[in-house]
């Protein structure tokens, strides 16, 4: 419906198509959740910019499809640096949405990837995610430190 009253470049319409994917990624319907995905992000990319808010938050969404229901770790994270990439140059890297993908992406480099020098690096960068205020609960704080360590 929405999208035939207002259009597939509308706002509305891509919030609405980003959140069909987010009940099928949730109802573990991976490849309905990424189409619906690279629809929103092909149009928002269009539309509102490759580094609006919004078009990185699917990209992060995708990422998560990519990796937890594909078991794709390459596109998995290629898809988290796209997010971190343009939320750090449309955002800032102090900005709470970069951060958050920031946390994303050393959850998936440690217990994903398991790999000690790309996890090392991404700490270099972001060295407030083994703060208190870094975003990371205590234990994986922890686990970080040892794993990078």
């Amino acid at each position: 419906g929405q999208r035939r009253v207002l259009g597939e470049e509308h706002k509305k319409t891509l919030d609405s198509l980003n959140n069909m994917g987010v009940i099928l990624a949730m109802m573990k319907d991976y490849g309905e959740a990424l189409s619906y995905y690279q629809q929103v992000k092909r149009v928002g990319e269009k539309v509102i910019g490759k580094s609006h808010p919004d078009t990185l938050g699917t990209i992060m969404n995708m990422a998560a499809v990519y990796g937890d229901g594909l078991g794709d770790k390459v596109k998995e994270e290629e898809m988290y640096m796209l997010a971190l990439d343009g939320y750090e140059r449309s955002l800032g890297k102090e900005h709470e949405d970069t951060k958050r993908c920031a946390r994303n992406m050393a959850i998936f480099l440690c217990w994903k990837l398991r790999s000690k020098e790309k996890t090392q690096a991404h700490i270099k960068e972001y060295p407030a995610l083994l703060k208190d205020s870094g975003g990371l609960e205590r234990q994986f704080q922890e686990h970080l430190r040892n794993f990078i360590n």
